[in-house]
Order: C-alpha cells, then sequence, then structure tokens
C-alpha cells in the first residue's frame, strides 16, 4: 500500500486541529498586539498634537470640561484683556493724562500687560479653568433645584438685557426702595451724642466676589460677576430690524474670530448668564433688606496702659466726643468724636465686631485689643436698619462666595495637567 494512500488515523488529525488552533491564537494575539500598539500610537499623537474634540481638561462630578471649550475661553478672557487696554489708554487720552507719567494708568496698563505675557499664561489658564468649573458647579446645582430657562426667557434676555431690543418700547427703569421705617433716636442716644451717626471706614472689611470678566457680545469685554443682578435696559431706541442684524454680525463675527458656532455662542454669552441668575435669585431669596446694626464711636490708642489711662478718664466724667478728638489715633472718626455711624456684621474687625454688638447702648467698654491698637467703645445704638442697594448685593454676593466654596469642597473635581501645554498666547496684545 502506497504511504499516499495510507489512512490517517485519529491521532494525528487530533495534533494537526490543535496546531491549527495554536496557529490561530498567536495569529489573533499578533493582531491584536499590533491594534493595541497602534491605539496608544494614536491616542499620544492626538495627546501631544492637542486635538481638542478627544481632550478634557477637567472632569466635574462627572462632566467633562472639553480642551476646545478651554481654549476658546482663554481666548476670549486674552480679548476681553486687550479691549480693556484699549479703554484704557482712550480713557487716558479723553482726560488727558499721559500713560507714560501718570502712575494710575501706567499701572493699569502693566497689570493687563503682565496678564497677557506668555510668562503668565498659566496664571490666567488657571483662571479660566476654576471659573469654568464655577460654572458647572452651578449648572448642577440649577439641577438640583429643579432650574430651567425657557425658549421664551431667553428669548427675552437676549433681545432686552444684551441687545436692547424691547418689542414694545423702551421701559423707564423704576427704583423699588425698601419701605422701611427708622426709628427716632431714644432719650439715651439724645443724651450721648448731638451729631448725625455716619460712616466712617475705619478698620472694616468689605466682602467681595470677583469673577473672571469675560467677553460681551455686543459691545466688547465687560466684567460679569457670579452675583450680579440684571443689567438695567438700555434707553437706545432699536427696531427689529436692528436687531436681527446685530444679533447676525455678533454670530459671524465670533465665529470668524474665535471659531464659535452659534450654539456655542448662546451658550457662553445667553444661557450660561441667564442661568447663573436664575440660580443666583433662587440662593439669595431669604437675604433680607434689613440687617441687625450698631452706631457706636471709639477711642483707638496704641498702648493698653494709654488705653486704661483714657478709660479711667470716662470712667470720672470726661467727655468722650472730646478725649477722641484730643487722642485717637484713628484721626478719621476721631475729629466726629470718635463716631463710626452704623455699622453691620463683617464690617469691623473680629474683636471690635464682638464687644460692640454685646454692649449695652451707652455703656463704655473695658478697653478692646485689636490688630489697630486698643479699642475703648461706646455703643449708641443698636437695630434692625435698611441695607443700601450696594450692601444688599454684597450681602447676596457673599451667599453665594459661601456656597461656592462648600460646592468646591463636595465635589469631585479632577484637572489634568496636560492643560498647560496648550494655552492659546493669542489674540495678542499689538507690541507684546
Amino acid at each position: 500500500m502506497s504511504p499516499k494512500n495510507s489512512p490517517v488515523n485519529k491521532k494525528h488529525v487530533a495534533h494537526l486541529a490543535k496546531v491549527r488552533r495554536q496557529s490561530m491564537i498567536i495569529k489573533y494575539i499578533t493582531i491584536g498586539i499590533f491594534v493595541l500598539v497602534g491605539v496608544l500610537i494614536i491616542t499620544g499623537i492626538v495627546y501631544t498634537a492637542g486635538f481638542p474634540p478627544y481632550q478634557s481638561v477637567a472632569r466635574v462630578n462627572g462632566e467633562n470640561i472639553s480642551a476646545a471649550e478651554f481654549k476658546i475661553m482663554v481666548k476670549l478672557q486674552r480679548s476681553s484683556l486687550i479691549r480693556q487696554y484699549s479703554q484704557t489708554l482712550a480713557f487716558a487720552s479723553m482726560l488727558g493724562l499721559d500713560p507714560n507719567t501718570d502712575q494710575n494708568v501706567s499701572s493699569q496698563l502693566q497689570n493687563i500687560t503682565t496678564q497677557l505675557a506668555e510668562s503668565n499664561k498659566e496664571t490666567l489658564g488657571q483662571q479660566v479653568i476654576d471659573t469654568m468649573v464655577a460654572n458647572v458647579l452651578l449648572k448642577q446645582e440649577a439641577k438640583k433645584r429643579g432650574i430651567t430657562v425657557s425658549d421664551e426667557e431667553l428669548d427675552k434676555f437676549i433681545k432686552e438685557n444684551q441687545f436692547g431690543y424691547y418689542g414694545n418700547g423702551t421701559p423707564t427703569p423704576q427704583p423699588s426702595p425698601t419701605a422701611f421705617e427708622l426709628p427716632t433716636l431714644n432719650p439715651t442716644q439724645r443724651a450721648l451724642v448731638t451729631i448725625t451717626p455716619t460712616s466712617s471706614p475705619l478698620p472694616t472689611f468689605t466682602p467681595a466676589l470677583t469673577e473672571l470678566p469675560t467677553e460681551s457680545p455686543t459691545s466688547g469685554p465687560a466684567p460679569t460677576i457670579t452675583a450680579t443682578l440684571a443689567p438695567s435696559p438700555t434707553a437706545t431706541p432699536f427696531t427689529l430690524e436692528e436687531y436681527q442684524l446685530a444679533y447676525k454680525d455678533a454670530v459671524d463675527r465670533y465665529k470668524k474670530d474665535f471659531g464659535i458656532d452659534e450654539n456655542m455662542f448662546r451658550q457662553i454669552f445667553f444661557v450660561q448668564p441667564l442661568l447663573r441668575q436664575k440660580v443666583n435669585d433662587s440662593m439669595t431669596a431669604d437675604v433680607k433688606p434689613v440687617e441687625e446694626q450698631v452706631w457706636a464711636r471709639h477711642i483707638l490708642v496704641a498702648t493698653e496702659e494709654e488705653a486704661n489711662n483714657a478709660y479711667a478718664k470716662l470712667a470720672t466724667g470726661e467727655d468722650f466726643g472730646n478725649l477722641a478728638k484730643q487722642i485717637s489715633t484713628d484721626t478719621g472718626s476721631g475729629a466726629n468724636g470718635g463716631d463710626l455711624g452704623w455699622f453691620g456684621h463683617g464690617m469691623m474687625v473680629k474683636e471690635f465686631e464682638d464687644a460692640s454688638f454685646s454692649q449695652a447702648i451707652g455703656e463704655i467698654g473695658k478697653p478692646v485689643k485689636s490688630k489697630f491698637g486698643y479699642h475703648i467703645i461706646q455703643v449708641l445704638g443698636h437695630e434692625d436698619r435698611p441695607l443700601t442697594d450696594s450692601q444688599l448685593n454684597t450681602a447676596k454676593q457673599l451667599v453665594i462666595t459661601q456656597w461656592l466654596t462648600q460646592a468646591k469642597e463636595s465635589a469631585k473635581i479632577t484637572t489634568y495637567n496636560f492643560w498647560k501645554t496648550i494655552v492659546p498666547l493669542e489674540p495678542a496684545l499689538q507690541g507684546q
């Protein structure tokens, strides 16, 4: 029988099948390795080249902040700073000030130039990331509160608040004063002083909230503050056709200069600000237009010995106002007999505030030490008083600042440091 025609036994068949399986496994593993290496190479190229659609600069509670939007926001911030530079020059020129010799003007210009410098790009980039993180947290808070922006609200906001177009005519802003009746001075207060209580700037702390300036779609850059209320209507007449043309021009300009499509344009300039406004209004709904305040006067001296001597003189009946004029190192209030006017919580250093709010009207407290020296305080009034518009806005800003601090502390925020390699340096200040 020829070997060619000899039957193949089962053992040989099984061996051949095993060899084929092993060959296939090796083949698939080899292909898999090549695919994996290819993916890694492509990923590395994408990562180093900085293609924004495939990257995120940060992640906030599972929500990504894309590199594409980050770059756009940096460019908008740089554009805002450049516009501020030009406006400062124009303002100086209008007032006849020489930017080379006027310290205030040169300082402002230098500050802007420093922010735009290549050596400072990471600082600017970090500011943008911080702002974008805050915006994401605010959007997430809006979702928790069930706050949304309807098409009608958005349309009204764009037309009226951003472009100044009022279909039914430009409204006249009406003041809405807080209804509050101030009590008259009580007999104790009248016996203590004859001066009118006014504000004095001695050791004060005014809480303030700053936010990254952003571009305005209608008039260029304008500072945006998280707690800012809706802007007042403009008095400039605007027809529907003019509004439509201005809107289209703005969309076209930002698409050409920054690569922003209309959807992103609307998100950045209209949806986010309106949502922020609605969330801020919700957060500050319980902020009352009145607050507990104290009216006090004080004598400030440098040493404990001086304070004790002054306190002893007052205890024997020496006039508080006259002594304040003679020896108080706070010359601002000293000239008015030590009068500091009315102030609320958070306006004075803690030691001074604690003593003022705890003392009875008319009482001259024992010397209190602060970083400014030793204070002898006499409280002249203690009551709930209405806030000015500025004070009310400050109180609301403080609420929002505190919320943002707490939100950042409790959020899961991851920042990817590769953003430092993709911070754009355009647009650039001419000559920089």
